[in-house]
Formats: C-alpha cells, sequence, structure tokens
C-alpha cells in the first residue's frame, strides 16, 4: 500500500526532503557527496523551492555542498599553506597586503555568494576611500586573484568574479604609471654633502653614501656584515639581503623580527668595488662602532664594580661577626674612627693587663697571640672593605644624583616644548605631569591636555584624533629638545580632521628645518606640504618601482 503523501498547513503536497516547521517555515535536507546531512530554510514554500533548484544545479555541475559555509579567509589560509615557489620578502608582502586590507573588509564572506560587482565595489572602496596606489590594488588584485582561482579548481565556485575586474577599474581611474628619475650629479652631490656636514642627519651619511656608490638594494645594504667588506682591497662582497617579517598575530601580538635571507636572484650575488667615499663611508661606520664598544665597555665596568660590592659586603659582615665572637666592639673598630695610634693604645693596655696576671699557662698566651694575629687580620680586611664601600656610596649618589638632575633638565624643557607645541596644535592647553615630582625616578609620567572648548581630561580618557594629537605634540616636543636625523610617520593622520591635518602638516615643514621627515599619508594637506612626495607604483606585473615629485624648490 503506498504511503500517503506529506502536506503542509495549506494542504501542498511536499516533495522528497521538504519539511515545515512548528513555526510555520519550511525547511530542505540533502545528503551532500561526503554522506553528510545538510539543511537549507525558508520562510515559504516558493523561496526554499528555489533554493532547492540552486542546490541541485550544484549539485549537477560538480559544486561542493560546503562551499556554502567557506568563506575568503579559509581559502586563503588554504592558499598560504599551499603556496610555494616565492622569495620570502614577496610573500611576506603578500600575507602583509591580505591582512591589511583585505581581511577586515571581506575576509568573513562566504566564497560561494561574491559576485564581479561585489570586487567591484571593494576595488572602488579601496581606491576612493583608502586612498590606495594603482601598485597596491594590483597587489590586493593578484592575491584574490589566486585565490578564487583555487577555489574554481577546487570545485567551490563556477567562476572567478577578479576576472578583468582589475583592468576596468584601470580604465575607469585613468590610472597612470609615472616615469621615475634619478638624481643629477649636482643633486647627489648637494645631498651628500649636507648629509656629510649636518649635525643631526651625518649619522645616516655612510647609508646613503654606500646606496648612492654601489646600487644596493636597501636589504642588501642593511643586511651587509663587516666580513663582507674586503675595506683593504675595496670590494663588498654581496651575497645575502635584510628580509622584514610581519609579527602580528590574530590574538593581538605585536612586533617585527627581520632575518637574513639569499639575495632576490641568484645574478644578484656579486661583488661590488668601492669607489673613495663609500670606502670613507665605511670607515666612519666603523669608527662610530669602535666607539660605541667603548661606551659598552665602560657600562660593563660600572656592572663589574657594583657586583664587587656585593660580593664584599657578605665579607664584611662576616668580619664584624668574628669580632663580635671574639668580644671586641665592633661600632669601635669602625676603620674611619680608630687611628694607629688608639689600636697601639689599647694592645699597650692589654699587655700591662697580662703582666699584672703573673705566670699564664703558655697555651694560652700563643693561643692568645693567634687570636691577635687575626684580629689584625681583621681589622685591615674591615679598613679596605669599609673603604672600598665608601668610594662605592659615594659614586652610586653621585651616579643617582646626576641621573635625577639630567632627568628633570630634560623633563623641564620637553615639558616647555609640549606647552607650547600642543597650544599652536589644538589652540588649547596641555602639561606633562609626574607621578611621584619628590621622587621622579620612581614613577611614570602621563599627561593632561585641555584642546580648546573641551574639558581637562588625561590621555586615556581622550577620543582617537585627540590622542593623536597629543601624541604628535609630544613628539615633535622632544624633537626640539632633542632632534634626530629624521622621523618616519606612518598615518599619523589618519583619525585627525582636515584642520588639525593642516596643522601637524605645517609642523612638519617648521621642524623640517633641523630634521628630515618621512611621512606615510593619504590626506591632501600633509601630501600638498612635502617638498618631495614618494610612491610605489607598479608598471607591469611583478615589477614595482618607486616614483617621486619635486611639489616645491627647496630652499
Amino acid at each position: 500500500m503506498a504511503r500517503p503523501k506529506r502536506k503542509d498547513k495549506t494542504r501542498t503536497v511536499l516533495r522528497t526532503g521538504e519539511l515545515q516547521r512548528s513555526d510555520g517555515s519550511y525547511q530542505y535536507s540533502w545528503t551532500d557527496e561526503n554522506h553528510k546531512r545538510r539543511y537549507v530554510y525558508s520562510k515559504t514554500l516558493e523561496a526554499l523551492r528555489i533554493k532547492e533548484e540552486a542546490i541541485e544545479k550544484d549539485k549537477s555541475d560538480g559544486i561542493k555542498a560546503e562551499a556554502r559555509y567557506v568563506t575568503l579567509d579559509d581559502l586563503y589560509e588554504l592558499w598560504k599553506d599551499l603556496k610555494r615557489g616565492l622569495k620570502n620578502n614577496t610573500f611576506e608582502n603578500y600575507k602583509y597586503i591580505y591582512e591589511t586590507f583585505v581581511r577586515r573588509q571581506i575576509g568573513s564572506k562566504r566564497v560561494s555568494t561574491f559576485l564581479k560587482s561585489d570586487i567591484k565595489r571593494f576595488y572602488n572602496y579601496l581606491v576612493d576611500e583608502r586612498g590606495l596606489k594603482p601598485a597596491t590594488v594590483d597587489g590586493v588584485h593578484n592575491i584574490l586573484h589566486q585565490i578564487f582561482d583555487m577555489a574554481v579548481d577546487d570545485n567551490y565556485i563556477r567562476n572567478n568574479p577578479t576576472n578583468n575586474v582589475l583592468r576596468e577599474l584601470k580604465k575607469a581611474h585613468c590610472f597612470k604609471t609615472e616615469k621615475r628619475r634619478g638624481l643629477t650629479r649636482p643633486e647627489q652631490e648637494l645631498f651628500m654633502d649636507y648629509l656629510k656636514n649636518s649635525n643631526t642627519a651625518v649619522y645616516w651619511y655612510p647609508v646613503f653614501a654606500v646606496m648612492l656608490g654601489t646600487g644596493l638594494r636597501v636589504g642588501e645594504v642593511t643586511g651587509l656584515r663587516w666580513c663582507d667588506i674586503d675595506l683593504e682591497d675595496g670590494i663588498i662582497d654581496v651575497n645575502h639581503t635584510l628580509v622584514y617579517y610581519d609579527h602580528r598575530t590574530s590574538e593581538g601580538k605585536k612586533g617585527c623580527y627581520f632575518n637574513v635571507n639569499t639575495t632576490k636572484t641568484p645574478a644578484s650575488m656579486r661583488q661590488v668595488p668601492m669607489l673613495d667615499f663609500v670606502k670613507e663611508a665605511f670607515e666612519l661606520e666603523k669608527q662610530k662602532h669602535i666607539k660605541a664598544a667603548d661606551i659598552d665597555r665602560i657600562a660593563e665596568q660600572i656592572e663589574s664594580f657594583k657586583a664587587r660590592r656585593r660580593e664584599l659586603e657578605p665579607q664584611l659582615e662576616n668580619a664584624r661577626k668574628e669580632l663580635e665572637d671574639s668580644g671586641e666592639d665592633v661600632a669601635k673598630l669602625e676603620p674611619i674612627e680608630i687611628s694607629i695610634e688608639e689600636i697601639t693604645s689599647k694592645i699597650q693596655r692589654l699587655e700591662k693587663k697580662m703582666a699584672e696576671l703573673g705566670d699564664v699557662n703558655m697555651r694560652a698566651l700563643a693561643a692568645y697571640d693567634e687570636v691577635l694575629a687575626r684580629q689584625s687580620e681583621l681589622k685591615e680586611q674591615i679598613e679596605t672593605l669599609s673603604k672600598e664601600r665608601k668610594e662605592i656610596l659615594e659614586r652610586m649618589q653621585g651616579y643617582e644624583q646626576l641621573k635625577k638632575e639630567t632627568f628633570m633638565k630634560t623633563y623641564n624643557h620637553i615639558n616647555e616644548n609640549f606647552k607650547e607645541v600642543f597650544h599652536q596644535l589644538s589652540e588649547g592647553e596641555g602639561e606633562l605631569k609626574l607621578e611621584c615630582p619628590d621622587d621622579p625616578l620612581s614613577g611614570g609620567m602621563t599627561i593632561e591636555a585641555q584642546p580648546r572648548d573641551k574639558k581637562l581630561q588625561r590621555l586615556e580618557s581622550m577620543s582617537g584624533g585627540e590622542k593623536s594629537l597629543t601624541a604628535l605634540a609630544f613628539v615633535f616636543a622632544i624633537q626640539r629638545y632633542m632632534p634626530s636625523p629624521f622621523y618616519a610617520f606612518d598615518e599619523v593622520d589618519a583619525s585627525l580632521d582636515t584642520m588639525n591635518v593642516e596643522r601637524i602638516a605645517q609642523m612638519v615643514q617648521n621642524q623640517s628645518k633641523d630634521t628630515q621627515f618621512i611621512v606615510v599619508s593619504h590626506r591632501r594637506p600633509m601630501i600638498e606640504s612635502a617638498n618631495r612626495t614618494l610612491g610605489v607604483t607598479q608598471k607591469e606585473k611583478g615589477i614595482t618601482k618607486v616614483t617621486g615629485i619635486k611639489l616645491r624648490d627647496e630652499e
């Protein structure tokens, strides 16, 4: 006898796998190619059957059932594990691009739901809102195209939604690759003369001299070891490069590390002759290393002196206990207070008392002589140890006082600079506050600031933009007191409004008279205020170039 057909509440006959739930919605279940039970749901039977048709089409086309649940992040992790044939620095750059620009925006989106319009919308977002350059967008596209190709090959999706999207984007935005221009001979000479004669920038003279005189890549220059440099024959042996690795994790771990790797290509392993000024730069750098080693050696001697003090203190304490056990008053035996005459007088009094006692046991007399000799030895040790202790304490007190004076001098100067800079940037009032003013070295420091038309607040209570402005004011305050050769700012103006960006740009321009600033920014006021703008472009696939524009004449 045939089984009765199942019906819903409206008496509509349900198909195999269909079910009306207690809340009135509908469910469809089926078994995938891995014999795993799958389910889809819908509020109406009509909508459910549309999903059924899509499922049946996927089954007929060989599309995996789990594709409905796989995200872009899932496929990226698979692609990352399987990717081979790339140099470490190239692969690390790919990972950085994905983590920075892709994961937070579309990484959690399911692969099966991506449309070509979604990719176009994402690329437009990167260009219009994030302000990315063509080369960076090209790098994003290169990664996504490979991931979606793998998804097509593994039957997660039918077609690659990134196909031809980048070409349309470049055409729509009229992307152009600017021609790179090298420095002329007069420009090179002017630049190197500035570095060599500048009190603040001379630190970077050896690096730029080597790069300019040899044509080595940045990683090759920074990765050089002294064993690679033959100053006598004037030869540089290029056999490796320094590679940066991003050390950030999804758990919030920050930082980075560097590693020595092989050169970019086998042909990059070479020997480069030195020009005279390159050899001079290496010799200058070697002298700096020697001076640094001398400073480290002095610091080690100080630490050794402190360790010696810690070793002698127990000996001093043991000597005092021995004297106490012998019946002597230790307080009266301090070498600083006892003279030789006093010791001699005391010995004479003891000898007189012995004479008054008359005949004594000779063994006792010999024992007395031994104790007396031991006492004399201990007194000498106490005198030596006490002298050393006094010298150590005096030096330590001097170091502590000097450290405190130096700290307060630096703090007062930077605090005054901070008040002035913060007022210029925010038209408000700001001040550095010590947690322990009476003993500044035992506590920390915080910042109190009051931007215009706002209440006084500590740094931890500020908004993101206020924190950025306050932090920059602190950096500029330090720079005014003790300028570094150069500063590198990475999108410090990202959370600031246009007016504050203009103020920061003006401040950077004013401070650049004594210090070089390298600023990564997507904000127009900052870019327009720069003397030179550098960017990274990609003229051809896999070939990256640096471009520069001189916006104004240098004074």
